[in-house]
């Protein structure tokens, strides 16, 4: 079964990045060999030549790290959100990595329905061609405890898996994203699956846009890109 997996953020100085994301999900480093680190469980930190990053205002994939509290984080905020905004089911900032990656801290009601903890963010106009990708061909299953905008999307056997959300209305508008993957950084959401050749094939077939299977540290990863241009990747463990 394909499943969801973590967030891979793809960035030029790994030391750097893990000083960061260590901070900001109060993680310890599990080290990695060729070029990873992983912080805790669902984030991984890849180093990669310097190549552009995402725009504000392109689709792009996030983590949300929950906190209890959002006037204790001491993080350099993003100049888009200086203050807490409130968003389905609590309220968020919205920060920088070093390399320009911006991911979520939300802060949730005490009755907020939980969510995932990793997501993608695209046009509102790619959100039916994304729901048709992920679910008809990836066999994933929107979960009937949140409502479009913000689709929860949740592993056949009723597990979470991630969240395709449009923006907020205090947001830039979303457009589609030119597909530089792999030659760019940023945020991908990773999916795992047993047997690359065979998903590669049956994916070939009904013309999703896929990269080739390539061998790297920890096995061999592909990756597929969607309606917003896009990427994410899929993963067979060695």
């Amino acid at each position: 079964m394909l499943r969801h997996h973590a967030l891979l953020v793809r960035v030029p100085d790994l030391r750097l990045s893990v000083a960061f994301y260590a901070a900001l999900r109060g993680a310890r480093e599990t080290g990695l060999a060729g070029g990873f680190a992983r912080l805790g469980d669902g984030l991984y930190l890849e180093e990669v030549a310097p190549a552009p990053g995402p725009a504000f205002d392109q689709a792009r994939a996030f983590t949300t790290f929950t906190v209890p509290d959002l006037d204790a984080i001491d993080l350099t905020r993003d100049p888009l959100t200086q203050t807490p905004k409130p968003v389905r089911g609590g309220a968020c900032l919205r920060v920088r990595d070093p390399f320009g990656n911006v991911q979520v801290l939300f802060a949730p009601r005490g009755d907020a329905v939980p969510m995932a903890p990793s997501g993608i963010k695209i046009p509102i106009a790619s959100v039916p061609a994304a729901r048709h990708l992920y679910g008809d061909f990836l066999c994933f299953a929107e979960s009937a405890l949140h409502y479009p905008p913000q689709l929860a999307m949740n592993h056949r056997d009723g597990t979470p898996g991630f969240v395709i959300e449009d923006k907020e209305n205090w947001e830039p508008d979303m457009r589609v994203r030119a597909p530089l993957y792999p030659h760019e950084t940023g945020a991908v959401l990773v999916f795992t699956f047993p047997d690359l050749a065979e998903l590669h094939a049956n994916l070939a077939r009904r013309a999703v846009r896929l990269t080739p299977i390539l061998d790297f540290a920890l096995g061999k990863r592909m990756g597929l890109i969607d309606p917003a241009g896009l990427a994410s990747e899929i993963w067979q463990f060695a």
